[in-house]
């Protein structure tokens, strides 16, 4: 700076959409973590209110934890970065998670009042809502991977993240 004074150059912040997504690319980046806390805490919130269980928000969160690792594994391993084109992949996919979570529960709720049996109404939920489940999930999963042999680098690299998310 003593070089080179600055009295001849006038820094501007950066301005437009290019100016505008740089700032929110570092907003988002700052605040993953309290972002992940945000979320998992609100759908855990949800999910102890709906079901009245510790153990239904525990036994629903550890699953989306777990993909969550593997999805940010992901986007280090490829050097995506979290930024506003991936963030809402990654959201989508909690929200495919909770969902089949929530169909597998409830089910097995509902054999559970009418057998008090755990295991049976574990066994039963999975056998009709999880075939479901299955079947929805695999369906979107599969045509979610058409998307990475897409010659569009974005495409490709979100529909291997949703792929991912949804196995």
């Amino acid at each position: 700076m003593e070089k080179f004074p600055n009295n001849k150059v006038d820094f501007r912040l950066a301005g437009g959409l290019i100016g505008v997504t740089a700032a929110a690319n570092e907003e988002i980046l700052k605040n993953d973590i309290l972002m992940n806390i945000l979320g998992f805490g609100t759908i855990f919130f949800v999910l102890l209110f709906t079901y009245r269980s510790f153990v239904a928000g525990i036994i629903m969160l550890i699953p989306l934890f777990l993909a969550n690792g593997v999805i940010n594994a992901y986007i280090g391993f490829r050097h995506l970065g979290i930024n506003l084109q991936s963030l809402p992949v990654v959201t989508v996919g909690v929200g495919f998670g909770i969902d089949y979570g929530l169909y597998i529960v409830s089910r097995a709720i509902e054999e559970y009042r009418d057998h008090k049996d755990f295991i049976i109404a574990v066994q039963r939920g999975m056998q009709t809502a999880g075939k479901a489940v299955t079947f929805t999930a695999l369906s979107l999963a599969v045509s979610t991977l058409a998307w990475a042999f897409s010659n569009i680098r974005f495409n490709s690299e979100m529909g291997l993240l949703l792929f991912l998310w949804m196995t």
